[in-house]
């Protein structure tokens, strides 16, 4: 009997499914850029990290009609972007930001567009869509530069 044990233990554990590996799950601070991907989302806090003080911020469809860089416009384009905010009372809010597309602009010379939600009021820039667009057409998926500070 025991001779068997072992074989049917192995082939019991082929047959059981693999738990996924767990990926840490993004988070930023409120005042620090951070990147996030198209359809992904970021989880920010203040510096204690208390979870009534944290937001979830969502990208969702990224429209981008920015001049590629090989080609001459008449109009630069922008890019539209969907944002789903959420806090922890589960208060959501979604906005459509646009943005101009401009390179190598200076952070703290971009509009802030304010948001509040639960009782606080929070200013969102975007400093950078990528990638741009190019002539050969879309790249995707497209992600985002922002900073969410506490106003």
């Amino acid at each position: 009997m025991l001779p068997y044990l072992l074989p049917f233990t192995l082939l019991l554990q082929a047959m059981l499914p693999i738990p996924p590996a767990q990926s840490p799950i993004p988070n930023a601070l409120f005042g620090q850029a951070f990147t996030v991907q198209q359809f992904n989302y970021m989880v920010l806090y203040d510096s204690t990290r208390q979870e009534d003080s944290k937001l979830v911020l969502s990208l969702g469809n990224v429209l981008d009609s920015r001049c590629p860089k090989e080609v001459l416009c008449i109009h630069a384009g922008q890019a539209d972007l969907d944002l789903s905010i959420s806090a922890p009372n589960g208060q959501t809010t979604d906005l459509k930001i646009s943005y101009a597309g401009m390179r190598h602009v200076n952070p703290d010379s971009v509009r802030a567009f304010k948001v509040s939600l639960d009782g606080k009021t929070y200013g969102i820039r975007v400093l950078d869509v990528a990638p741009y667009p190019t002539a050969e057409g879309p790249q995707l998926p497209k992600r985002a530069r922002l900073v969410v500070a506490k106003q």
